[in-house]
């Protein structure tokens, strides 16, 4: 159960600050359109590949961190198959 706790935590804390830093940046962009269109065009390449990033950790983590919550929750009767999957 500790380990649960702790991996919900971390998981609030990268959610929270993951969004947050996307709504900033995106709020930023829209309130600050008296840039040039290159500075526009940066920050929104800049928006995409944060997205794109973040979309990668969230699926190749997503998958071990389900399993992760399934065993803690429902149990590990066949850990060779859990092995596998991670």
């Amino acid at each position: 159960m500790f380990n649960l706790a702790v991996w919900v935590v971390v998981v609030f804390v990268a959610f929270t600050a993951t969004s947050s830093t996307t709504i900033y940046l995106w709020r930023y962009l829209r309130d600050n359109e008296h840039h040039s269109p290159a500075v526009i065009r940066m920050h929104r390449m800049l928006l995409i590949t944060l997205f794109v990033q973040t979309l990668i950790h969230a699926i190749m983590l997503g998958g071990p961190n389900v399993i992760f919550l399934y065993a803690a929750i429902f149990g590990a009767q066949h850990e060779c198959n859990t092995f596998f999957l991670l």
